[in-house]
């Protein structure tokens, strides 16, 4: 059994817990485990979504297009042949 520690929680606090866990059949613990991963999970879903709506998300970095420039091939070379 993994180690456990002491939580300082408030008893409303706790007994929704319990109250949670035993609506799920879960045991405490798991369930607040559960509830910490989610909203963990529930952060950086927001977080990304945040991320992908910002102007910056939907225009490519300069230096992005720069380096698509400098790839080494020749622009006037038919690659027509490679395919």
């Amino acid at each position: 059994m993994p180690e456990t520690v002491v939580i300082r929680a408030r008893r409303e606090t706790r007994d929704l817990l319990h109250d949670l866990a035993r609506a799920d059949g879960a045991t405490a613990i798991d369930m607040l485990e559960r509830l910490i991963r989610e909203t963990a999970e529930a952060r950086l879903r927001r977080a990304v979504a945040s991320d992908l709506s910002s102007p910056a998300a939907t225009e490519p970095e300069p230096a992005v297009w720069d380096a698509s420039l400098a790839d080494g091939l020749n622009q006037d070379e038919d690659f027509a042949s490679w395919r």
